[in-house]
């Protein structure tokens, strides 16, 4: 026996964002990226 499961609807697309959307909802440590000092970030980016 064998079950058929539809599939899901797919996630509307971002222009100049690669991959796929990540729901925040679900994943909410994922969806935003950590907020930073400008310091930490201008260390980063070197």
């Amino acid at each position: 026996m064998t079950a058929i499961h539809p599939r899901p609807a797919a996630a509307p697309q971002v222009p100049g964002v690669r991959g796929t959307p990540v729901d925040p909802h679900r994943w909410p440590d994922v969806a935003a990226p950590p907020r930073a000092s400008r310091l930490r970030r201008a260390t980063a980016a070197a």
